[in-house]
């Protein structure tokens, strides 16, 4: 098993390999968060852009429908990861 750390102000241990143990965040788990944080920021602009009254057309409908999706797959990993 290999560690090594991202020199960002922060330490996070990244390890090869499926799962973690104790407090230790994999890569895979950091990935997860930070994608499922662009998608809420996509997400965030849709509703900027219909505010305030938020009636969405139907290609910002499929467009949140497909966020979500992908957002609900990034909490998945997290789950898996970090509850295993």
């Amino acid at each position: 098993m290999m560690m090594a750390t991202m020199n960002v102000g922060y330490q996070t241990p990244v390890r090869t390999g499926a799962g973690v143990t104790g407090d230790m965040m994999s890569q895979r788990a950091v990935d997860a968060v930070f994608q499922g944080l662009y998608l809420f920021t996509d997400l965030r602009a849709i509703l900027r852009e219909t505010a305030p009254a938020h009636r969405l057309d139907e290609e910002q409908r499929v467009a949140v429908a497909k966020a979500l999706e992908k957002v609900r797959k990034q909490a998945d990993i997290i789950e898996q990861e970090l509850l295993p």
